[in-house]
C-alpha cells in the first residue's frame, strides 16, 4: 500500500520549459502542455531543442531564474488532489538541482513562496531512487527517474509532459486515473 508521495517540481508543478523559453527567447513547440493539440512527443534534451551547448544553457540559470519560475496551471490542483488522498504530511517534494550557483537556493525559495506548506518537507538531490520503498511512490515527468525508482522497489507515476510518452494525456486527469487504480491494489 502506498502511503508516501514524492513529488517532483520541474515539469510537474513548476514551468521550467516556459521559463527557459522566456529566458533565452526560444520556442518549444508544444509548450505549454496542450494534450488536445499535441501531435507528437517532443525531445527531453533541451540542448537539442534550443540548439545550444549544455554550458551555454545551464550556466546562466542562477538564483533569480529558479526563484521566478511560474507554477504550472495545474500545480495547486495536483497538490490538493494528493493532499486529500494521502494527507499533507505524507507528501514530500523532490527536486534535482543543476550545478550552477543559486539553483538550490532559488528552488528552496520558490517552494517557500509558492508552496509554503512544503517549506520543511522537500529533498534536493539527483538520486531520487534512494527514496524508493514498497510504500512510496514517485511522481515525476522524466521516465528515467520513474524507471529507476520502480527498479529500486518503489512505485511511480510518469507525469504527462510534452517530452514523455504520456504527451497526449492531461496531467490532472491522468493523475486521477492513477489514483483510482491504486484503489484496486
Amino acid at each position: 500500500m502506498i502511503n508516501r508521495i514524492l513529488l517532483d517540481l520541474d515539469g510537474c508543478l513548476v514551468d521550467f520549459i516556459g521559463g527557459a523559453c522566456k529566458f533565452y527567447n526560444k520556442d518549444y513547440d508544444g509548450h505549454p502542455h496542450d494534450p488536445e493539440n499535441q501531435v507528437e512527443q517532443k525531445s527531453w534534451n533541451i540542448e537539442q531543442v534550443f540548439r545550444m551547448s549544455a554550458s551555454a544553457i545551464w550556466e546562466p540559470l542562477g538564483y533569480e531564474f529558479w526563484l521566478n519560475l511560474e507554477p504550472l496551471p495545474w500545480c495547486h490542483e495536483v497538490v490538493e488532489l494528493l493532499t486529500s488522498r494521502f494527507g499533507e504530511d505524507n507528501i514530500c517534494l523532490l527536486t534535482s538541482p543543476i550545478k550552477t550557483n543559486g539553483c538550490i537556493e532559488g528552488k528552496i525559495d520558490w517552494i517557500r513562496n509558492n508552496l509554503p506548506q512544503f517549506r520543511r518537507r522537500f529533498l534536493v538531490g539527483p538520486s531520487k531512487y534512494f527514496c524508493a520503498s514498497p510504500t512510496s511512490a514517485l511522481i515525476d515527468d522524466y521516465g528515467g527517474n520513474t524507471d529507476r525508482f520502480t527498479a529500486a522497489g518503489g512505485h511511480s507515476f510518469l507525469f504527462p509532459a510534452v517530452h514523455n510518452v504520456k504527451f497526449k494525456e492531461h496531467p490532472v486527469q491522468a493523475l486521477r486515473k492513477w489514483l483510482c487504480l491504486l484503489d484496486t491494489y
